[in-house]
């Protein structure tokens, strides 16, 4: 998804920029398709041999944390090219908290879910959830963190309404990086155990 909650057209052409760890030298790319971009962007970033990256797509800039955003979904997305990374085996992270309580994939689509509809219970519906499941998810969210990810609104025009916070934001944005980084890094043995799996060998 884009920022303004429209479909993200990886065959779009991009320009990419690549900010090197060594002096202050920045790498200039241009790409047929974003998601050509995107997959040269997560690599470089994974070998450490960049500090950042920005991408150009139309109108719209993305920064290092939309770019892994955008990564994640791409062998799910129907509009895009092949990826050369797996099939349908994927990694999911979970974050076991040392204070207690965790985060994996289904908190952070809820959270993800929170900022698209500004409402809880719209994030609910959305990814087929009970309202119930949802309010109990935020509230352990919340506690688990050092200040609150989900801000709801006690009254106003907007009452019932629910947005991130920026640590809310900074959690999602910290997360997707990881498990972008995470997915690669273990690419190669995720393909091995894929080809282990009850009906890996099939084509």
């Amino acid at each position: 998804m884009s920022r303004q909650g429209t479909a993200f057209d990886y065959s779009s052409p991009a320009e990419l920029y690549l900010s090197r760890r060594r002096g202050r030298h920045t790498d200039y790319r241009r790409f047929g398709t974003a998601a050509e971009a995107i997959r040269y962007a997560v690599k470089e970033l994974g070998t450490r041999r960049s500090l950042s990256a920005w991408m150009q797509v139309g109108d719209e800039t993305f920064n290092k944390s939309e770019i892994n955003r955008l990564y994640y979904p791409l062998n799910e997305s129907l509009s895009a090219p092949p990826v050369e990374r797996l099939g349908s085996t994927r990694l999911s992270v979970r974050i076991d908290l040392a204070a207690g309580g965790h985060l994996g994939s289904g908190k952070i689509a809820l959270l993800e879910a929170i900022q698209a509809h500004k409402s809880i219970s719209g994030a609910a519906r959305s990814l087929g959830m009970p309202r119930l499941r949802a309010l109990r998810w935020v509230q352990a969210i919340n506690n688990a963190l050092c200040a609150p990810a989900v801000a709801t609104e006690m009254g106003g025009r907007n009452y019932g309404g629910a947005v991130l916070t920026l640590i809310g934001a900074q959690i999602v944005d910290l997360y997707r990086e990881m498990e972008a980084s995470a997915q690669l890094a273990a690419d190669a043995e995720l393909r091995a155990i894929e080809a282990l799996a009850r009906g890996g060998g099939e084509q």
